[in-house]
């Protein structure tokens, strides 16, 4: 069970053109938000996955970034956890 909720799942355009064209890549987000929801944070530095660590006890905005087949992406769940928002890099 995870430590915190991330509320409704949102993808942007540039994640959802990438479905749109390799809809297997679906499934590579799916173990991506696996990993997010048991708090590997990906590539972040030590201290990112520190703060993250004590975001989820005073309820701040959680990040993770993940290196795809397709590129970067970030995984964000806003502080008050009404959402989580799957974007590429390039659109952060």
């Amino acid at each position: 069970m995870p430590r915190f909720q991330i509320g409704k799942l949102i993808i942007t355009n540039g994640i959802q053109n990438i479905i749109n064209e390799n809809p297997s890549f679906q499934y590579e987000l799916v173990n991506y938000l696996n990993r997010y929801l048991n708090e590997d944070w990906g590539i972040l530095c030590d201290s990112d996955k520190q703060m993250n660590e004590a975001a989820i006890k005073t309820n701040e905005r959680i990040l993770a970034s993940y290196d795809t087949t397709k590129g970067n992406i970030y995984v964000i769940t806003e502080r008050d956890r009404s959402c989580t928002t799957i974007l590429l890099r390039n659109e952060y």
